[in-house]
């Protein structure tokens, strides 16, 4: 294995350095004493929850992996913060009409060793309305469903008997159109892409685009202003078949037909979305 990979891999419970390892007891001092202590150590992962924001302070996560404390703690203390004012502990009154509006399929994938997250996301993002949810609804309801995400991921990984960092988006860019910058669509992305970034750090581990009509390509360099540069470090964007992308990857009896599966569900499609 090559140098950067094997310090690529630095960072994680069983493979920290002297000042990772000190980086997290100083982390778990400070949670200790905050008004959270009891919440975050309450978490499932333990350790390995901490060391999410540990990791995502990282300036460099190829060559100088080195722990900042104080934006950690001060990241950390900003999502619990976040958490408890959304109540995304609750599911939402609207969780089912966010399922409508944006609707998603997933599994947890055992080949693949992560959880399979599928949605329309041209669809949606061409027709999403204002009037759909409140801002403070989007909040709870798609935070309740990253927590559950969160959850699943290490359900996952004490089930596989290895970590498993992060899920796989697979997002349909079909149905796509200059709909998308209407400013109030251009907002609401802005606040979801948001949510996920400040508030679930190092959840995602792919996004894989596909179905992306020639429009994409302008409208993800317009989006990119709005991602941090480690969210766009994971998107894969091709048109070819996901079983020719990632061969011998996925699960084809769990993966819809419609991506290169065996499996005959559909993937719902968005509240209100214009299909041919």
């Amino acid at each position: 294995m090559a140098e950067e990979d094997r310090t690529f891999k630095t960072g994680f419970l069983d493979t920290l350095t002297e000042q990772q390892a000190e980086s997290l007891a100083k982390l778990k001092e400070l949670v200790n004493e905050s008004e959270y202590a009891e919440a975050i150590n309450a978490r499932p992962e333990g350790d390995k929850y901490l060391l999410k924001y540990l990791r995502a302070t990282m300036k460099d996560k190829k060559k100088k992996r080195i722990f900042y404390v104080p934006a950690a703690y001060t990241r950390l203390i900003s999502t619990w913060q976040w958490k408890l004012d959304n109540n995304v502990k609750e599911r939402g009154e609207k969780q089912d009409l966010l399922q409508e509006v944006y609707p998603r399929y997933y599994y947890k994938d055992y080949k693949a060793k992560t959880v399979v997250w599928i949605q329309r996301q041209g669809e949606f993002g061409t027709n999403v309305k204002g009037t759909h949810l409140k801002k403070e609804e989007w909040y709870q309801c798609v935070g309740h469903n990253l927590m559950n995400m969160e959850f699943d991921l290490h359900e996952l990984s004490e089930e596989c008997g290895e970590e498993v960092t992060g899920y796989i988006s697979i997002a349909d860019m079909k149905g796509l159109g200059l709909g998308m910058m209407n400013p109030t669509r251009v907002g609401i992305l802005k606040m979801l892409a948001g949510i996920a970034a400040e508030n679930y750090p190092e959840t995602v581990d792919k996004i894989i685009i596909v179905n992306a009509p020639w429009v994409f390509s302008r409208l993800y360099e317009f989006a990119k202003g709005f991602l941090d540069a480690d969210t766009v470090s994971k998107f894969t964007i091709s048109n070819k078949p996901l079983t020719e992308l990632f061969p011998d990857v996925f699960d084809l009896d769990l993966l819809p037909k419609e991506y290169g599966g065996n499996n005959d569900i559909v993937v719902p499609h968005p509240l209100d979305a214009r299909r041919k």
